[in-house]
């Protein structure tokens, strides 16, 4: 499944963080209240404008295993012919829902520092190289920053660096950084690589982790209302 996988675009819904995201995923799933749902899953074609699969809150909604879900992507994928291209950096949003999605992994989020458009080009494809490499792949998450001011009062900080490795405190609010590097870092995927294993964090179950959250008062407040009840009630995003 994870080979099968490979050969398609797979994008993780920002969900209740995006006004304009989210009017996208009510088209293809809403729960039966009609709201958008927590999660939403569906296979698209190329253009991202039809379903060539059932949608649901995930591929157990629309296939009877995982066998037939492998034979689906496999299936799709031969559909239709891919074009060579350089893969770019795979980004979240914002500083912010990084830190909360890298948590929730339990994973490294590397935030790349440059305002500068071209600057940033050069900067991202040297990341990306090695984010998309067999070692890296699915290590990290990552994000574009056009100044370094959420991190400055980080541990760990050195404002002449642009490439910062971070590991996000268990319930995604802040973090320290344990590596950074410059623009032109030699042998970078072998320095991330070394970092990515510093910054994984330990994860509780989920519903010790929810316990934990609430024995702290800790909440996340969502950039729209969150319409799914469930998720709703446990006070969490994603």
């Amino acid at each position: 499944m994870i080979a099968a996988s490979r050969e398609w675009i797979c994008v993780r819904p920002a969900t209740y963080e995006s006004a304009e995201e989210a009017k996208l995923l009510s088209k293809w799933f809403s729960g039966r209240d009609g709201d958008l749902e927590n999660t939403t899953f569906v296979l698209l074609d190329p253009s991202g404008n039809k379903a060539i699969s059932r949608a649901g809150r995930g591929p157990e909604m629309a296939f009877s295993n995982a066998g037939a879900f492998t034979a689906a992507l496999k299936k799709g994928s031969a559909a239709y012919e891919a074009k060579k291209a350089e893969r770019v950096l795979p980004t979240v949003l914002d500083f912010r829902l990084g830190l909360n999605v890298a948590a929730s992994d339990g994973l490294a989020l590397v935030a790349i520092v440059e305002a500068d458009q071209n600057a940033r080009t050069r900067i991202s494809k040297a990341v990306a190289k090695a984010a998309w490499s067999e070692e890296l792949h699915g290590l990290a998450h990552y994000v574009m920053l056009d100044e370094a001011s959420v991190l400055e009062k980080l541990e760990g900080f050195e404002a002449e660096k642009k490439i910062y490795v971070l590991q996000p405190d268990t319930f995604g609010r802040t973090g320290k950084i344990v590596s950074a590097f410059a623009a032109s870092e030699k042998k970078l995927a072998t320095k991330l690589g070394a970092a990515f294993g510093l910054a994984q964090i330990k994860k509780a179950s989920h519903r010790q982790h929810v316990r934990e959250g609430k024995r702290a008062g800790i909440s996340w407040k969502s950039k729209i209302p969150v319409s799914d009840g469930a998720a709703a009630r446990a006070g969490r995003k994603l």
